[in-house]
């Protein structure tokens, strides 16, 4: 083997001063332990999808001569789209979608650009009632006039 001034981290793959010639793979400890981790998990899947084909085979039956049936796995059977599909995930949609609508209360429903738009000419007049003010005694009610930031008294106020 020959020694060389820098290594080859075998987990990150750059170059680095080894401290401990010839033993020294990783040029830190996080890249150690990465790799170990990855090395498990790796491991446990290799042992994960041996465990489902020896479960698959021994799931297998053998008919009365002793022959295997089948040591191919058989294909999983793909849906196909189809009328009756359609319809009844637009039925289940809407019976979803109804139920909400009729769970849901009136106030904790979306506003639509209708509502804010409404809110918002209501906001940007001029005048806004006063409701906490009393009348003046000629029936004059309180305004607030948004321009001018005072208080006006009229009977009423055409918008």
């Amino acid at each position: 083997m020959r020694d060389s001034k820098y290594y080859t981290c075998k987990f990150c793959f750059e170059q680095f001063v080894p401290t401990r010639r010839v033993v020294q793979k990783y040029c830190s400890n996080s890249c150690r332990s990465k790799a170990y981790h990855h090395r498990k998990n790796n491991q446990d899947r290799i042992q994960q999808e041996n465990d489902r084909l020896q479960n698959a085979t021994n799931d297998q039956k053998f008919d009365k001569t002793d022959a295997a049936v089948s040591t191919n796995p058989t294909k999983i059977k793909v849906e196909k789209l189809s009328a009756a599909g359609v319809g009844n995930a637009t039925l289940g949609s809407l019976a979803a979608d109804g139920l909400k609508a009729l769970v849901t209360k009136e106030a904790d429903k979306a506003l639509t650009k209708g509502d804010i738009r409404k809110i918002v000419a209501e906001i940007k007049g001029r005048y806004h009632l006063v409701l906490n003010a009393n009348p003046l005694p000629d029936g004059r009610k309180p305004y607030f006039d948004m321009e001018t930031s005072q208080v006006v008294y009229r009977f009423y106020w055409s918008k």
